[in-house]
């Protein structure tokens, strides 16, 4: 994945200024973001919402990758911080919201990092770990989210005693904040409107046509009927045998 900037012609740019290829640690925080946003039927997180490297105006945590799921059992917020060695590991402690969890964000927080970097005896309490293998591949070594079904009552239990009480306001920023750098916000519900209009369109059009073919099919059933009849008649009257889908 490229991120490629265009302020100028092209031809006027340098041609190793003209596309910038992600770090590891920007690679990361992509294969972090896609992991939140995937179905927990597949070991995922299932979160509506995820945008990573977001940050606000006003201070405070900048996530790597900030999620957001809407219903569920496990409805809420997801951190996942993504390190790519020990010192950045090592230093993540000192940070102001990770002495004091009440000013960070996510009620659900994960390390993620390449295979091995970071043990799970390394955690803090109640954080979890995702390693991520040499092929991109995510590696849950710690998330009790997708261990075992929601609907036992322990294992939620387990689950629920790894919440942290999420700083609200400073996510409800982030999220504005990401928003308002990047596109009009009366857009984005226009657009889901039309979304939402076209599916409404598509639906009424499907169960039309599956009226349609309904109807065509009472006809070809009475139809074979006639035929069958038909067929019937010709052979007690001449003897002579007739396919009774003869004609159809």
């Amino acid at each position: 994945m490229t991120i490629v900037r265009r302020t100028e012609s092209l031809a006027t740019v340098p041609a190793d200024l003209q596309e910038r290829t992600l770090s590891e640690h920007d690679r990361l925080c992509e294969v972090a973001r896609k992991w939140l946003l995937r179905a927990h039927s597949s070991r995922g997180l299932g979160c509506n919402l995820a945008l990573r490297e977001i940050s606000s105006i006003y201070g405070g945590e900048s996530p790597d990758v900030l999620g957001y799921r809407a219903s569920g059992p496990w409805s809420g917020t997801y951190l996942v911080e993504v390190k790519t060695s020990r010192p950045d590991f090592l230093a993540d402690r000192k940070k102001g919201f990770r002495a004091d969890p009440s000013i960070g964000v996510g009620d659900w927080r994960f390390y993620l990092c390449p295979e091995g970097l970071i043990s799970p005896a390394d955690l803090p309490e109640k954080w979890g770990l995702i390693w991520v293998n040499s092929r991109g591949h995510i590696k849950p070594q710690l998330c009790l989210h997708i261990e075992n079904s929601p609907h036992r009552k322990e294992h939620r239990a387990k689950v629920e005693a790894m919440r942290f009480a999420g700083n609200r306001d400073h996510e409800l920023l982030l999220f504005l904040s990401a928003l308002r750098n990047n596109t009009d916000a009366q857009e984005v519900l226009d657009r889901k409107r039309e979304q939402q209009n076209l599916v409404a369109r598509l639906s009424r059009s499907l169960a039309d046509a599956k009226e349609r073919c309904g109807r065509l099919e009472g006809q070809l059933q009475a139809q074979a009927r006639q035929m069958r009849e038909l067929a019937e008649h010709v052979r007690k009257t001449t003897g002579t045998a007739i396919p009774a889908s003869f004609g159809i």
